[in-house]
């Protein structure tokens, strides 16, 4: 989940696609909120779900994806291609838009920002994680530092071995057991 976004919001930085975290997830800049919506569609079921239940948080969205995931019919790429590019038309995309979204230079990250991104996602999964419970795991943490990275130039290996060099040196993380067996 989380670790797969970063990675992905990371690849798309070097491709030159600007983004932007949001919540726990991230969007491209400038593809404009109605595009984003109207391609948005399985979330919205998943949120409507959720309502629903009065559940909320990652894992609950997790188990609601998995269990409200339906059937679908698999068309060929080519008709599912068309109409993506019709439904865009129609929430005002053009195909200049597009281009010029795409064909941008690589997003590059100051290397000392990068490095204060990374402490700083760090810390604050530590402190998110023991808001939501009194012990957490390293995954848990992990977790919760992808979600801070989309849009910092944080990629997957530097946020695991922030988050793990954290845990190992932080006066504030007890460790219930021994991280080096």
């Amino acid at each position: 989940g989380a670790l797969y976004r970063a990675a992905l919001a990371f690849a798309l930085e070097e491709l030159g696609y600007e983004v932007v975290r949001n919540e726990n997830n991230f969007e491209l800049a400038h593809v404009p909120q109605s595009i984003i919506k109207q391609f948005s569609k399985r979330r919205q079921e998943i949120e409507g779900f959720l309502n629903e239940l009065g559940a909320r948080g990652a894992t609950a969205s997790e188990k609601v994806a998995i269990f409200s995931r339906q059937h679908k019919d698999h068309l060929p790429r080519k008709i599912l291609k068309e109409k993506w590019r019709k439904e865009a038309q129609e929430f005002g995309w053009t195909n200049q838009q597009k281009t010029d979204l795409t064909h941008q230079p690589p997003i590059s990250h100051d290397e000392l920002e990068v490095m204060i991104h990374a402490k700083l996602s760090a810390e604050i999964s530590t402190e998110t994680a023991t808001k939501q419970k009194s012990t957490f795991s390293e995954r848990d943490a992990i977790r919760f530092a992808a979600e801070l990275a989309p849009g910092t130039g944080l990629d997957v290996e530097q946020i695991i071995n922030s988050v793990r060099h954290h845990l190992e040196h932080s006066p504030n993380v007890v460790s219930l057991v021994d991280i080096n067996n």
